[in-house]
């Protein structure tokens, strides 16, 4: 082409054009998959939807703290009641018989004031046998004697031990005619904060010395023929087991149920023994029988299951409203407690209201399965 004339390009010969690169495949595709990305970084980690206060959710709805959320705490301990007075209660005269009662020193002044008695302990607190220094009592004698019925020929040292302590062990058959044992967990009692998991009960175990000292003291008695101070030390321990387990009793958590179970077995056992003496009279016959229908149901499973449900709500929920320390302080709340795939889990953003709502459901149908007569049925529900 001469000078001077117009440089035209063809179109084959022209630079591809650049001022659309959105529309090329390759950048939509990455944006995308940055998009996706995100999206799955922000459910992730992102913030965490409030929990919602509802039957379906916090199971409770009262009394609240200041965040808004139940207090379970408050609530548990709202359950309980008020306390009885002093001569109702039964703990009271156990808290003073068995002294302490397995409850730390630091939290005897809140549960004396809450039960209404002084903090005072007595001169000589009733101790089991072989754990009495003042005696010479083996762990071998003391099982013995809870085992069969035995004459003070046979356990000397223990019947020495029953005889000086009768006083003691009179008080703990007349605290189970009162109509409560009130003792909430100390941990209720104090303003220390926490789960309703780690909340103490330091009664139970002497509880369960305190059935054993009955039983031992009936045994006795069927070995040396005294078969009606037998029986009302038998009726006792029936009565102590009633008493930590009453249906009334909404705050009562399994381990206290299946305690109450413990006891329970603990009685039937040395009453066999007084029913199958060939010697038993007639008219205390007709009393044993009175008196055992006298009792009355005592609670069951299904009530005991509340204080569950709500200790895996409360757990629940604290990972939702205490996160301190961020995400990395409920994984260390819960270590050696979860394997590492949970922990894993609780890192990331969960919605509570659906872990909440599964697990409420979970609850309905263990109490269902719970209220059913026979164990088939049970089991039917629960598998």
């Amino acid at each position: 082409m001469a000078d001077g004339d117009l440089n035209v390009m063809t179109p084959a010969a022209m630079p591809p054009h650049r001022g659309r690169w959105w529309l090329d495949i390759r950048w939509i595709m990455a944006g995308v998959v940055i998009g996706m990305i995100a999206f799955l970084a922000w459910g992730l980690f992102g913030p965490e939807p409030a929990v919602r206060v509802s039957r379906e959710t916090t199971f409770i709805t009262e009394p609240l703290a200041a965040d808004g959320l139940p207090d379970y705490r408050a609530a548990l301990l709202a359950m309980a009641g008020p306390a009885p007075p002093p001569e109702d209660n039964a703990a009271a005269t156990l808290l003073q018989v068995f002294w302490p009662l397995g409850i730390d020193a630091a939290d005897l002044p809140a549960v004396c004031a809450a039960l209404g008695i002084p903090n005072e302990p007595p001169s000589d607190p009733l101790r089991v046998p072989h754990e009495d220094a003042a005696w010479k009592v083996t762990v071998e004698d003391y099982d013995a004697g809870l085992e069969r019925p035995w004459t003070g020929e046979e356990l000397p040292a223990l019947e020495a031990w029953l005889v000086a302590n009768e006083g003691a062990i009179d008080q703990v058959v007349a605290a189970t005619k009162r109509s409560r044992y009130w003792l909430p967990s100390p941990s209720l009692l104090g303003s220390t904060e926490g789960l309703l998991f780690g909340l103490d009960m330091p009664d139970l175990q002497q509880l369960r010395n305190a059935a054993q000292t009955l039983v031992c003291r009936a045994q006795w008695h069927i070995g040396e023929g005294r078969h009606a101070e037998a029986w009302q030390d038998i009726l006792a321990t029936y009565r102590l087991s009633n008493l930590i387990a009453a249906p009334e009793c909404r705050s009562q958590c399994l381990v206290t149920r299946l305690m109450s179970v413990a006891i329970q077995a603990t009685a039937d056992g040395v009453a066999l023994e007084l029913l199958n003496r060939a010697m038993l009279a007639p008219d205390l016959f007709a009393n044993v029988c009175r008196d055992l229908d006298s009792l009355g149901p005592s609670g069951t499973l299904a009530e005991a299951m509340l204080w569950e449900r709500l200790g895996v709500v409360d757990a629940i929920v604290y990972c939702a409203r205490r996160n301190q320390g961020g995400r990395a302080g409920r994984v260390e709340l819960f270590q050696g407690t979860f394997d590492s795939q949970v922990l894993s889990l609780l890192r990331t953003s969960l919605d509570w209201n659906d872990v909440l709502r599964r697990v409420n459901e979970e609850h309905d149908t263990i109490k269902q399965a719970m209220r059913l007569p026979t164990v088939a049925a049970k089991r039917a529900i629960l598998d």
